[in-house]
């Protein structure tokens, strides 16, 4: 199935952190700031792993090598195969 998965990578889990500290907020993160499962710039690759699982991958850091990403990753879906960009986000 030629699918095109676009991901928005900024190394956290934001939503959790939120989530957590109203939910909970007189937690040992919520007063220490350290909070397990938060940080994700530890995460493999996603452009790496579809690479290994036998679809494409792409990367794009900067707004220059966003266009040519998403232009080769569609190119590779018009062909037939599925693809990945990892879009790595600065925030």
């Amino acid at each position: 199935l030629p699918v095109l998965v676009v991901v928005f990578s900024n190394g956290k889990y934001l939503s959790m952190r939120h989530n957590h500290r109203r939910v909970y907020p007189g937690s040992v993160a919520a007063r220490t700031g350290y909070q397990l499962g938060v940080d994700l710039s530890a995460q493999p690759d996603p452009a790496a792993v579809a690479t290994a699982a036998g679809a494409a991958g792409f990367t794009a850091a900067t707004t220059r090598e966003l266009v040519p990403a998403l232009e080769k990753a569609v190119a590779t879906v018009r062909g037939g195969h599925s693809a990945v960009v990892n879009l790595v986000l600065s925030r």
